[in-house]
C-alpha cells in the first residue's frame, strides 16, 4: 500500500511540474471579449531534433499538415473552453492567442508558451509550461496533431477557469 501511495504522489508531482501557469501579465483584458484570433508558430521550435527550416525541408506535407494541426487545436480549445471565448480567425478580434512551440518530440508531444497579444502587438499575458501529449501511431504530422489537440484542451480549460 505504501508503494501505491508513493507512486501516486510521484505522478502528482510530475504532472504538477508541467502544469501551465500565468507567468506574466493578466487575462483581465479578455473580460467581455467573445473572440480571439489564434496563431500557431513553429518557426523557432526544435522538431524531432531538427531546426524548423530543416524539418520543413524534409516534410513534404508541411503546409497542409500545419493547417490541420491548427484546426485540431482550435476545435479542442473551443470545445474545452465551453464558449467563454472563441478562438479562430476573426476580422474584428482585439486580441490574438499566439502559441510559440519550443519543442516537438518524435511522438508529437509539444512543449510551448502561449501569449495573448493586443492589436498593437503588445503582450498582455504569457502562459508557460504548456505541454500537449502526442500520439502513439501515425505520421509525425498526425502525432503533432494529437499534441495540438491535447494542448488545445488543456489551454481551453485554463482559459475557462481564468477568464471571468
Amino acid at each position: 500500500m505504501k508503494k501505491l501511495g508513493a507512486i501516486v504522489l510521484m505522478g502528482m508531482v510530475t504532472m504538477g511540474c508541467y502544469a501551465q501557469k500565468l507567468a506574466e501579465g493578466s487575462l483581465d483584458a479578455l473580460k467581455g471579449e467573445s473572440r480571439m484570433n489564434v496563431e500557431l508558430n513553429y518557426n523557432n521550435a526544435v522538431l524531432k531534433g531538427m531546426s524548423f527550416k530543416d524539418y520543413v525541408a524534409q516534410e513534404e506535407n508541411w503546409d497542409k499538415g500545419v493547417k490541420e494541426i491548427q484546426a485540431k487545436f482550435v476545435e479542442e480549445f473551443n470545445k474545452s473552453n465551453k464558449g467563454k471565448i472563441t478562438i479562430g480567425s476573426f476580422d474584428n478580434a482585439k486580441y490574438t492567442l499566439r502559441i510559440d512551440a519550443i519543442k516537438v518530440e518524435k511522438r508529437g508531444t509539444t512543449t510551448a508558451d502561449a501569449y495573448v497579444v493586443d492589436a498593437e502587438g503588445k503582450t498582455v499575458a504569457k502562459i508557460t509550461k504548456l505541454e500537449g501529449e502526442g500520439g502513439k501511431w501515425g505520421t509525425h504530422l498526425n502525432l503533432m496533431g494529437d499534441g495540438a489537440t491535447n494542448m488545445g484542451a488543456i489551454l481551453g480549460k485554463f482559459f475557462k477557469s481564468k477568464v471571468k
